[in-house]
C-alpha cells in the first residue's frame, strides 16, 4: 500500500474524494474516466459541468456509481443522467403534491361570509 493521498474530485470549491475500492489510492486514469462521465452527462442534460444548479448532484452520482466498480465513462454518464432524470420527475411531482397541500390548506382556512339571520 502507499501513502499516497487519494485524488480528489474538484468540483465547484467542494472536494468530493473518491477511491474504487477502499484499500488503494485514485489514479490519474481514475480521474479521467470521471471527469469524462461528467462532462458526456453535462453535454447529454444540456447543462454546463460546473456552473449548473445539480452538477454536484450530478458529479456525487458518477462517483458513487465509480465506486460500485464501474469504470467506463459511457455507462457512467448513462447511469448518471437516468438517476438525475428520475430526480427531477420526483422533484416535479414533490413540487406539484405540495402546491396541492397548500391548496387545500387555504380552501381549508377560507370561511365564506354566511348571511347573518335578520333579527325582526
Amino acid at each position: 500500500m502507499t501513502d499516497a493521498k487519494p485524488l480528489t474530485f474538484l468540483h465547484k470549491e467542494t472536494a468530493l474524494p473518491f477511491s474504487k475500492s477502499p484499500g488503494r489510492s485514485s489514479t490519474n486514469i481514475d480521474w479521467q474516466v470521471i471527469s469524462k462521465a461528467q462532462n458526456l452527462a453535462s453535454a447529454c442534460l444540456q447543462r454546463h459541468p460546473k456552473d449548473h444548479e445539480h452538477s454536484q448532484r450530478l458529479a456525487r452520482s458518477i462517483v458513487d456509481l465509480y465506486r460500485r466498480g464501474i469504470s467506463d465513462p459511457g455507462v457512467l454518464s448513462t447511469l448518471a443522467i437516468n438517476r438525475e432524470k428520475a430526480l427531477e420527475i420526483r422533484e416535479q411531482k414533490d413540487m406539484r403534491v405540495a402546491k396541492r397541500l397548500e391548496q387545500q390548506e387555504r380552501r381549508k382556512a377560507y370561511v365564506p361570509k354566511q348571511s347573518q339571520p335578520q333579527v325582526e
